[in-house]
């Protein structure tokens, strides 16, 4: 699903729910059936690694096209919708156990919908939910948790899993929802260029053994619901949009990141004129895969991979 056709896009136009149209096009972009093969070698990262790298491409491309024949998507489809409302809806209901994985993304929920079933948990559904605007934890905390981290939160409901936390205990609650660290961790390292060399597929592997962990604890539950607080882009070389100068630094000046302050200069009524970032409640988002350098794994912006998040149910095999 790595081209765009005229039919592709009058298809979507005339869609009901185009973003439902466009999470099924992301969804066969990101098939991992011929990858779940190579996990199962004893050295499976070579072959994942190149599973990220293209398919990674060809979102770029594929967002890319969107971006040129349909560039209305993002502000007048996407952005009203931005709401992580089925976390709410969820949390609300008397019986719940949720799974969040720190900015697991669409790619690593294709992958886990090949990896579960041989450990032993049924996947009952594949949908997708929405982020906070910003695409952030702290935005995201703070509208279901009332706190600006999930380190901070204090509920005996929730439970922070760390990357080096001791085995958890067996979790028995009616309400219950876990918050894992990965993969964020692997992004926040990075940028401190602590992580950089670790390749996607570890960090995949890392991501899927610390929720294998958490799962295999949930007791009580018949179906748990795995999702996250936000997604992200890779943006290393070759993967962001083209960004001409002088807007290159336009965007490194009046961004320095996904989101900034509002601001009133030339360069910033430049960018807004070139579409290249969005003006929302009081912040700068950049847009779609537009960028002035400001890292490899990115998030609180305006895109597909960042603003559409995972919504999956599974149910253990043994209950």
């Amino acid at each position: 699903m790595g081209n765009l056709t005229a039919t592709h896009i009058i298809d979507l136009v005339r869609a009901d729910d185009p973003l439902a149209t466009l999470f099924h096009w992301l969804v066969d972009l990101w098939d991992a059936a011929g990858v779940d093969n190579d996990l199962r070698c004893p050295e499976p990262v070579e072959g994942l690694n190149d599973y990220y790298e293209e398919r990674e491409k060809t979102t770029r491309y594929l967002t890319w096209t969107l971006e040129q024949v349909y560039g209305e998507f993002l502000i007048d489809v996407l952005l009203p919708q931005v709401s992580s409302r089925q976390v709410a809806e969820l949390l609300a209901q008397p019986r719940h156990a949720l799974v969040l994985m720190d900015s697991l993304s669409l790619r690593e929920a294709c992958l886990l919908c090949q990896r579960l079933p041989e450990h032993g948990y049924e996947v009952l559904a594949f949908n997708h939910a929405f982020s906070e605007i910003p695409a952030e934890t702290e935005t995201f905390c703070q509208r279901h948790f009332g706190t600006s981290a999930p380190s901070a939160v204090s509920d005996p409901r929730f439970l922070y899993v760390r990357a080096d936390a001791p085995p958890l205990d067996e979790l028995r609650r009616d309400q219950l929802v876990v918050w894992g660290t990965y993969p964020d961790w692997f992004w926040a390292h990075a940028h401190s260029g602590k992580t950089e060399h670790i390749p996607p597929a570890e960090i995949y592997l890392k991501t899927e053994a610390m929720l294998l962990g958490i799962l295999e604890r949930i007791r009580g539950h018949d179906e748990i619901v795995i999702s996250s607080d936000h997604g992200y882009l890779v943006l290393k070389a070759g993967m962001a949009w083209p960004t001409p100068p002088p807007y290159y630094g336009y965007l490194k000046d009046v961004m320095g990141a996904r989101m900034a302050p509002v601001s009133d200069s030339k360069q910033a009524r430049a960018l807004l004129e070139q579409g290249m970032i969005v003006l929302h409640e009081g912040r700068f988002l950049v847009k779609g895969r537009y960028t002035g350098d400001f890292g490899v794994y990115l998030h609180r912006g305006l895109s597909l991979m960042e603003c559409l998040t995972p919504w999956l149910v599974v149910r253990p095999r043994n209950t």
